[in-house]
């Protein structure tokens, strides 16, 4: 007499993969926040007196981040496009974010200053982690309805400005985000499941 694991739960199968996918992009996404709110983009603008050391280490940790990330996302059974799309699209998401900060931080000079509404959109690293992370995640799960979860990424636009203008203090800020994107990424991966399924 054998014991089996079932290979199915209510009904459906159990895709061990994409549960693996999902939680490697779950806590990469973390990583990735946690890359993009610290101090990597204040330290490449060149304006802190640090050694290459500390900029190197920094760097590695987004890279490491990142790479948590694009794992889960080749996890998943995807076409090859697709995973090479949502990756490209981390990548892409997470330059251009450091790229913004640190111009927002430094002064703004090489791009002429920074707007306010890029200043709360791009250069908000918790706001461009949940989007980039979940437009990825639901491109590889070729969601269809899936796509109206990336709205809620909204609402980590205006909640870390309004804390700082209230004066609340930085630290419960950013537990508060971070609590929030863990919130937001994890519906829109609950549900970034394809209409097939």
């Amino acid at each position: 007499m054998t014991s089996d694991i079932p290979s199915t739960y209510a009904g459906r199968p159990i895709e061990y993969r994409t549960l693996a996918g999902a939680i490697s992009v779950f806590v990469g996404g973390y990583l990735v926040t946690s890359s993009l709110t610290g101090q990597l983009a204040f330290y490449l603008g060149g304006r802190s007196q640090v050694g290459p050391e500390i900029i190197a280490f920094l760097l590695a940790q987004a890279v490491f981040a990142v790479a948590v990330v694009v794992a889960g996302l080749m996890l998943v059974r995807a076409s090859l496009t697709s995973r090479l799309i949502a990756v490209l699209v981390v990548v892409a998401v997470v330059v251009i974010t450091v790229v913004t900060q640190s111009a927002r931080l430094n002064g703004g000079a090489s791009l002429g200053g920074i707007p306010l509404p890029l200043s709360m959109t791009l250069a908000n690293g918790y706001f461009m982690t949940a989007l980039g992370l979940g437009a990825a995640w639901l491109i590889v799960r070729s969601a269809k309805l899936g796509w109206l979860a990336i709205l809620a990424t909204a609402i980590l636009i205006p909640v870390p400005f309004a804390f700082a203008y209230a004066g609340i203090a930085s630290i419960f800020t950013q537990l508060v985000m971070l609590a929030l994107s863990g919130l937001v990424l994890a519906g829109i991966v609950v549900a970034g499941r394809p209409t097939r399924e």
